[in-house]
């Protein structure tokens, strides 16, 4: 079985946004993991994360993200409740 990797708030960011620094990078680096079916995880407090950076200019990419990730089969958003807030 393969590790399930955990992609943060700056993954993301970078993966949308063409003019971040680690663009190109993170683009790489994802088409990797998909290509090798990596399952990809991720939390709904990254998302609004996401969706903070972008909320001046870019609010539909976070918003698209979601839907897209939400409806792939590498992909869990894990949503955080109390409990697992406050043992995180």
């Amino acid at each position: 079985m393969k590790p399930t990797v955990f992609v943060d708030s700056a993954a993301w960011i970078a993966l949308l946004h063409r003019g971040d620094g680690l663009h190109a990078r993170a683009v790489e680096v994802y088409r990797r993991l998909v290509s090798e079916q990596q399952r990809l995880l991720t939390t709904s407090l990254v998302l609004v994360e996401v969706a903070s950076a972008f909320a001046a200019t870019r609010r539909r990419l976070a918003v698209e993200l979601e839907a897209r990730y939400r409806g792939t089969e590498i992909g869990e958003i894990v949503r955080i409740d109390e409990d697992l807030y406050r043992r995180g």
